[in-house]
């Protein structure tokens, strides 16, 4: 994925399916959704299982990826990017 920061490249990743934890109002701010619920996310790991800190997030009529930080205040997570993909 090509961003303002340089290309992201994961080689041969891995996608953990997760059920959709904590608050998503990224999404939602971001007027993303577009009433879609988000019914899954897939946390993106590279070898060996590393955290690669990327995430997708899948509804019925779209699919985001995101980048994500650790906020270790409280152990939740931070969404300091999102695009919506298209075909």
């Amino acid at each position: 994925m090509e961003s303002e920061d340089g290309i992201v490249e994961i080689k041969s990743p891995d996608y953990v399916k997760e059920e959709v934890k904590g608050n998503l109002s990224a999404l939602y701010d971001a007027d993303a959704i577009d009433g879609n619920k988000v019914e899954w996310q897939y946390t993106i790991c590279g070898k060996e299982g590393n955290k690669t800190y990327w995430r997708l997030y899948v509804s019925s009529g779209y699919l985001w990826i995101a980048s994500y930080v650790d906020n270790t205040a409280d152990g939740s997570e931070i969404i300091m990017s999102i695009y919506r993909l298209t075909k």
